[in-house]
């Protein structure tokens, strides 16, 4: 009797892990894709050869049976063969479904052309390979132009440990501090800390103003209050005084920064970008009923305004947006003609007339049906970082009308100065040394190195050119024109 319940009970527990073999299917890898599409788990159009006309390449994996916990992780390897990026991340349930990382177009220039490799491991396990071609167009891009030079950080980039909750609710802080970084490039030093790891300061910056200064909540994000008060904070900390802070929208936002305008104005708003100024742009996530022409709103995003103006047309946008690694964005404004915004949010209902939709250049939430701009907020400064010295006579003079550092002003001249191995130089005059007490003109904001940016008129031409800081043991009062910032404008 013994013998058959053995018997009996060893074919039990054959059916058994039988049926439970039968229906744990393994991991599988069912498309691997490389596109420069804005994309989600929509299955995108396949590309295989990119070139400095895309803003990046996504690549897309889908696959069936993800086991809760378990790691993925994407190897991108250039053209050389070292490892450009490493990305990974988990999944909360077990399922089926997609993951898709990006590198931008800047990423694939430091490396320039050639046939990419990307690798895309499970739990450890070399799953799929792929290759892609990339071909650099552009033998120069312009750095210098704002919307290159303005840095795009990822908010779920995982570098240096990444941000709470992988930083899905981190796009204010990431947007805020795109501009914080070119202040900080731009005379503005004390804004960030200054180490060769210029992606770890801004890493450092991020971390500092979701934490400190704009409590962003890390599965809400953060209110237009919070930055405004955040960013007010942040900068009167540092040391800096002569800024403004305004917004516009209908959001709850800080007495200091009301315009008392609640449906954005897109004039001031590109106005907001130029020079030494920073606009972030608030958009809210709708779906939309067309039997009721409502949008209802269900949630909100950050992005960086960079620029405006995109082939000829002066209404696009150019747009870093924190959730996407494709950077400028060049996004065309449509204004809403009718209809009503709804929502839980204060300020909701409210007529939608007169309010910008984004969809047209930009990635739109997968929920949503449409991304209207909420508000912006603009800061701004009676600073700027290339001053008008006016027409030059011919013994060379430059008039600075005022320069600010460290939040002093100052006057002053420039007297030709050539020595005999140098004819670039320029001496500062002792006699023409003033300090302000506050301008009421624009204002050269300098850095730690002094540079001079300046603009001036000799024999009837415009030329743009900076003048480096070249102090001698013998004399620190000399700056050098740099001949090759020099050009005509």
């Amino acid at each position: 009797m013994k013998k058959y319940h053995i018997i009996v009970y060893g074919l039990m527990i054959s059916c058994i892990l039988a049926v439970a073999t039968e229906n744990a299917r393994a991991f599988e890898v069912t498309d691997m894709i490389f596109t420069s599409e804005l994309t989600d788990c929509q299955k995108p159009v396949p590309k295989f050869t990119f070139t400095d006309s895309d803003l990046g390449v996504t690549a897309w994996v889908y696959y069936l049976d993800y086991e809760e916990g378990k790691t993925w992780k994407l190897d991108w390897y250039a053209p050389n063969n070292s490892l450009a990026t490493s990305i990974s991340n988990s999944r909360g349930s077990t399922t089926g479904g997609c993951s898709y990382r990006c590198v931008s177009r800047e990423t694939l220039r430091f490396y320039g052309s050639g046939q990419w490799t990307v690798k895309f491991y499970y739990d450890g396990q070399l799953y799929k390979t792929a290759t892609f071609d990339y071909k650099m167009d552009w033998p120069n891009i312009w750095k210098a132009e704002k919307i290159y030079a303005i840095p795009d950080y990822t908010q779920t980039d995982p570098s240096y440990g990444g941000f709470p909750e992988g930083g899905v609710n981190y796009c204010a802080p990431a947007s805020v501090s795109n501009s914080l970084m070119w202040l900080a490039n731009n005379g503005f030093d004390k804004l960030a800390p200054n180490t060769i790891d210029r992606k770890k300061d801004q890493f450092d910056v991020i971390l500092n103003l979701g934490t400190n200064y704009m409590n962003t909540d890390p599965f809400d994000g953060t209110n237009v209050y919070s930055v405004l008060t955040g960013v007010r904070n942040y900068i009167s900390d540092k040391g800096y005084k002569d800024f403004l802070l305004k917004y516009q929208g209908w959001r709850d936002h800080s007495a200091e920064s009301d315009m008392g305008i609640l449906v954005p104005d897109m004039t001031w708003i590109k106005s907001g970008i130029e020079n030494l100024g920073s606009v972030w742009l608030n958009l809210g996530w709708y779906t939309y009923d067309g039997n009721k022409d409502e949008y209802n709103r269900i949630g909100g995003h950050w992005v960086t305004l960079a620029g405006a103006g995109y082939n000829g047309n002066p209404d696009y946008l150019v747009v870093h947006d924190p959730n996407t690694c494709y950077s400028n964005q060049f996004v065309l404004p449509a204004r809403i003609a009718s209809g009503t915004l709804t929502g839980s949010s204060s300020g909701l209902p409210r007529s939608a007339a007169g309010f910008y939709k984004m969809n047209n250049g930009m990635r739109i939430n997968s929920r949503a049906d449409f991304g209207i701009l909420d508000g912006a907020v603009v800061l701004s400064t009676n600073l700027v970082n290339s001053l008008n010295v006016g027409h030059l006579e011919k013994d060379l003079k430059m008039n600075i009308s005022c320069t600010q550092y460290q939040d002093n002003q100052y006057q002053f001249a420039l007297n030709y100065s050539p020595s005999p191995t140098d004819p670039l130089l320029w001496k500062l005059d002792p006699s023409t040394f003033t300090q302000l007490q506050k301008s009421s003109v624009a204002c050269l904001v300098l850095g730690n190195d002094l540079m001079l940016n300046l603009n001036g008129e000799y024999g009837g031409i415009v030329y743009a050119y900076s003048m480096n800081y070249t102090p001698t043991p013998n004399d620190p009062l000399l700056w050098k024109m740099d001949v090759g910032t020099l050009k005509t404008k």
